[in-house]
C-alpha cells in the first residue's frame, strides 16, 4: 500500500470516528431509561441486568449479557456511573461495527474519503445512532452482520477457511439475534461456489459438515441463562432454570403471537409501503437513492460486482421479513441491514468521482442527518420519564411495602432503582403477571398504572368485590382490600352534606405546592364530586392555575362508591407561579352544562407554606 494511501487512511478513519463521536456525545443515555417509545422499551431491563448479572428477555441474548456484565464491571470500578456504563457497552460494538465497515469499504474501493463519507453516514442513520447511544442489544446484533458480511465480500484467504470463519461468527450472530440469519442467501453464495470450485466436491462436503459443529459453538452462552438463575440472581427474566422455561425463552415464544402475516391484500400493501418509508425516515430519499445508484454501478464493474452481488443477495430476507411480519420485531431494527447496504453503495459511488465529491456527500449527508435525527434521539435519550418515576416511588410512606408496576420502563426504571442505585431497595418490586391474591404487606401503584389496569382489574387479581385507593403521596396510589374506618384527626371541615374534611397539609418543593388531605365520608354521597385546587392571586377568586381532578385520588375513586365512615387520602401538586398568592381547594359539582357548584374546604397562603420534607 503506497505511503500516502496509508496516511490518507488513517486521516479519514480518524476524522470519521471523531466526528461521529462528537455527534453522539450529547445524545448518550447517562440516566436511567425511560421514555414510551419502541426504541426504549426494553433499555431499563438492560441498565438493570447488565449490574447485577442478571438476564434478559427472549430471547435471551445471553453472549450481550456476559459481555455486557463483564464490560459494566470494569467500567464501575473505574468511577463510570451504573446507568452511563451499559451504554458504552453498546457504544463499544457500535464503533468496531463502523470500523470492519469502513475496512470493508476500503479493501474493495481503494478510495479512503468514500469509505469514510459512507461510515460516517451509516453512523448517522437514526437506528444505527440510537442503538449506539443507548443500552441495546442492536449494537451487537450490526457487530455481526457488519462482521459477516465483511469475510463474505473478502476474497483473501482459503475458501474452506471463510466457510469455517463464517460459521462460527454466524452462529455466535444467529444465537445472540435470529434476525442476523436473514443474510444467509448472500453469505452463502459468497461462501459455497467458491469452496466447490476450489476442492472436491468430498472434501468441499467435509468442510461443510464441520461448519455445523463450529456454528453450535455460538449457541454455548445461553449455559449462562439457568447457571445464573440457578444462582439465584436478583434479576431473572422468566424460568430457564427448567427446560419448558429455557425453551419458553430461548425460543421467544412469548412473541409468536407477533408471527402472523397480513390479514388482507391491503395490509400486506401497507406494511410494505410502511417498510419503505421507515427505510426513507432512516437515511432519507437522497441517499437511498445515492446508495441504489452506487450499487446498481458497481454491478456494471467487473471488480466490484461480486461484492454488490453478495450485498444485495443479503437483503431480500429482511425485506419479505418486515412485509410479512411487520411488527414482530421492531420495523427500524430490522431495517438497518438494509441501510447497511445502500450504505456500502454509498461507498461505491463515491469511490468513482474523486476525492472532494465524497467528502461533499459525507458533509452534505451528515447535516441532512443530524438535522433529521438529532433532536428526536436527543429527546429519547433526555426523556425524564425513568428519573420521575424513581422519584415518585421515593415517596411511597417510609419506602417500604409491595409496588406493583406493569412491564415496562417505568417498572425497569424503578428495578433500577431498587437493585443497582438502591434508593429504594426496601421496596418489593412485582409485575402485572405476579399473583397479587397473596399479598398481605401494603400494596402500591403509580398513579398512571390505572389507564392499563383500572380499579376493576385490581378488585379481580385480589380477589373482593372492590378495592379503595388512597394517595398517600405525589403520583402514587395505595390499593387496600378494606376501607380505612379510623383515623386520629386534628381537622374536622364539613364541605358538603355527606364529606367532611379531616386533615389537610400543604408544604413546598421547589416552585410546586404538596397538599395532603384526608377526606371523611359522613355518609355514603349520592354524588360524585369533583376537586378543585385554584391558585389565585390576592382578592380573586379567578383561578391563574387549576389543578383540578375529576374525582379524588388522581380521578380513580368516585365519591359515589365511599362507604360510610371512611376515611380517603388525597393528594394534589400545584405549580406556584409569581402572580399566585392563596391557594384556594374545596369540591365541586356539574349542575348542568356550563354551570357548577363550589363547596370551599379550605385555603392556604403561598408565602405561609414551609418546604416540604420527605
Amino acid at each position: 500500500m503506497p505511503a500516502s494511501l496509508k496516511g490518507r487512511m488513517w486521516i479519514a478513519y480518524g476524522l470519521m470516528i471523531l466526528i461521529l463521536l462528537g455527534v453522539y456525545a450529547p445524545t448518550l443515555l447517562t440516566q436511567p431509561g425511560g421514555g414510551l417509545t419502541a426504541y426504549m422499551d426494553d433499555v431499563g431491563e438492560i441498565q438493570v441486568s447488565l449490574n447485577v448479572w442478571g438476564t434478559i428477555h427472549h430471547t435471551g441474548y445471553p453472549l450481550f449479557a456476559i459481555l455486557g456484565n463483564t464490560f459494566v464491571s470494569i467500567a464501575r470500578s473505574l468511577g463510570v456511573s451504573a446507568a452511563f456504563a451499559p451504554t458504552l457497552h453498546s457504544l463499544l460494538w457500535g464503533i468496531l461495527g463502523l470500523s470492519v465497515f469502513y475496512g470493508a469499504c476500503l479493501s474493495l474501493t481503494r478510495h479512503p474519503e468514500a469509505s469514510a463519507a459512507a461510515a460516517l453516514i451509516l453512523g448517522l442513520t437514526r437506528s444505527v445512532w440510537i442503538h449506539n447511544v443507548i443500552a441495546e442489544v442492536y449494537s451487537l446484533t450490526f457487530f455481526f452482520g457488519m462482521l459477516l458480511l465483511a469475510v463474505a465480500l473478502s476474497t483473501a484467504g482459503s475458501p474452506a477457511r471463510r466457510v469455517l470463519l463464517l460459521a462460527f461468527i454466524g452462529g455466535l450472530g444467529v444465537a445472540h439475534h435470529r434476525m442476523v440469519a436473514f443474510a444467509a442467501p448472500g453469505l452463502l453464495i459468497a461462501a459455497i461456489p467458491p469452496l466447490f470450485r476450489e476442492f472436491p466436491m468430498s472434501k468441499a462436503i467435509r468442510v461443510l459438515i464441520a461448519a455445523i459443529p463450529i456454528a453450535l459453538i455460538g449457541f454455548l452462552p445461553y449455559l449462562y441463562l439457568p447457571a445464573r438463575a440457578s444462582a439465584g440472581a436478583v434479576w431473572v427474566y422468566g424460568h430457564p432454570v427448567d427446560w419448558s422455561g429455557f425453551w419458553h425463552e430461548f425460543s421467544g415464544a412469548e412473541a409468536a403471537f407477533l408471527l402472523h402475516p397480513p390479514p388482507s391484500l391491503e395490509a400486506l400493501v401497507n406494511d410494505t409501503l410502511a417498510t419503505f418509508r421507515t427505510l426513507i425516515a432512516e437515511m432519507s430519499a437522497p441517499l437511498v437513492l445515492l446508495g441504489t445508484v452506487g450499487l446498481g454501478l458497481a454491478l456494471k464493474k467487473p471488480d466490484q460486482r461480486r461484492a454488490a452481488l453478495i450485498a444485495l443477495l443479503c437483503t431480500p430476507g429482511y425485506v419479505l421479513f418486515l412485509m410479512i411480519f411487520h411488527r414482530a420485531v421492531m420495523p427500524e431494527a430490522v431495517t438497518t441491514p438494509i441501510a447497511l447496504v445502500l450504505a456500502l453503495g454509498i461507498a461505491f459511488a463515491g469511490a468513482q468521482i474523486g476525492r472532494r465529491v465524497p467528502i461533499l456527500i459525507s458533509v452534505v449527508g451528515g447535516i441532512l442527518l443530524v438535522l433529521a435525527h438529532g433532536g428526536f434521539v436527543f429527546t429519547l435519550t433526555h426523556d425524564p420519564l425513568g428519573a420521575e418515576t424513581i422519584k415518585a416511588v421515593s415517596r411511597i410512606p417510609d419506602r417500604q411495602g409491595v409496588l406493583m408496576l406493569p412491564w415496562g420502563p417505568r417498572h425497569t426504571a424503578t428495578a433500577f432503582s431498587i437493585y443497582v442505585s438502591k434508593e429504594n431497595e426496601q421496596i418489593r418490586l412485582l409485575s402485572h403477571t405476579a399473583d397479587l391474591s397473596q399479598i398481605k404487606d401494603r400494596l402500591f401503584t403509580l398513579r398512571d398504572t390505572f389507564y392499563r389496569f383500572p380499579p376493576a382489574w385490581w378488585a379481580q387479581q385480589l380477589g373482593i368485590k372492590t378495592v379503595h385507593l388512597s394517595a398517600p403521596a405525589d403520583g402514587v396510589v395505595a390499593v387496600q382490600r378494606d376501607p380505612v374506618l379510623s383515623f386520629d384527626h386534628t381537622l374536622d371541615v364539613p364541605v358538603t352534606e355527606t364529606i367532611r374534611l379531616r386533615e389537610a397539609n400543604a408544604c413546598r418543593e421547589a416552585e410546586t405546592a404538596q397538599i395532603t388531605l384526608r377526606w371523611y365520608a359522613q355518609d355514603a354521597p349520592d354524588v360524585d364530586y369533583s376537586v378543585f385546587v385554584h391558585l389565585t392571586a390576592t382578592g380573586s377568586d379567578i383561578p391563574i392555575l387549576q389543578g383540578d381532578s375529576s374525582a379524588p385520588v388522581y380521578g380513580w375513586s368516585p365519591t359515589s362508591r365511599w362507604q360510610p365512615g371512611e376515611y380517603i387520602q388525597d393528594h394534589y401538586a400545584i405549580p406556584i407561579l409569581p402572580a399566585g398568592v392563596v391557594i384556594k381547594l374545596g369540591l365541586y359539582e356539574q349542575l348542568s352544562p356550563g354551570q357548577f357548584q363550589n363547596y370551599p374546604a379550605i385555603q392556604w397562603t403561598v408565602d405561609t407554606l414551609s418546604a416540604c420534607h420527605n
